[in-house]
């Protein structure tokens, strides 16, 4: 959103192609329906990054970006090469969404994450969750068949379905009191 001196202000930037991170013609600033990046620009590190339906982008480089919406179907992958994603605020994701982090990188959350449907988190290395965690449903992959930590910082995470860690390690941990709740299973 441009101010009245034409610089840009924070934006939202929906992706509307899968591909490199760094290609402007995958981002759209209008919608999920839009036709790439309306001033040839990628996110930036304050940024809110909604990823749309289908359409999975590829880190290609280590990215800081303000906040994350991954609707169903769509992805954030990188591509198997150690790259880092740091979203400095929340997470979100819908459905089936994915995330694919298995060069052996670091994945964080610095705000709250949810996790609304039947996602699957595929890491190698370190993934740690910074605020409130809500999981209806997840599964936790590890590609080389280690056990990587999950780590939770926050001081709420809620189950209410199935957080099923495939021998990989919860480990829960922080500055503050910290309250786990929820009707789900932890496997």
């Amino acid at each position: 959103t441009p101010n009245p001196t034409g610089s840009r202000l924070l934006s939202a930037y929906y992706l509307v192609a899968s591909g490199v991170w760094n290609n402007s013609d995958n981002w759209s600033l209008d919608s999920c329906n839009g036709n790439g990046s309306d001033d040839n620009s990628t996110p930036g590190t304050t940024d809110a990054v909604v990823l749309c339906d289908g359409y999975i982008i590829e880190l290609g480089a280590n990215i800081t970006v303000g906040s994350v919406v991954i609707k169903d179907g769509g992805g954030i992958s990188d591509g198997g090469s150690n790259r880092s994603l740091t979203i400095s605020q929340n997470l979100l994701v819908y459905g089936t969404g994915t995330v694919n982090m298995t060069g052996g990188n670091s994945f964080t959350v610095e705000g709250s994450a949810s996790f609304l449907g039947t996602e699957t988190m595929n890491v190698e290395g370190e993934s740690v969750f910074k605020g409130d965690l809500y999981i209806e449903s997840l599964t936790v992959y590890n590609q080389n068949g280690g056990n990587d930590d999950i780590r939770f910082r926050g001081e709420n995470m809620t189950i209410n379905g199935t957080l099923n860690l495939n021998g990989n390690s919860l480990n829960i941990g922080g500055t503050t009191t910290q309250n786990i709740s929820g009707s789900g299973t932890i496997t």
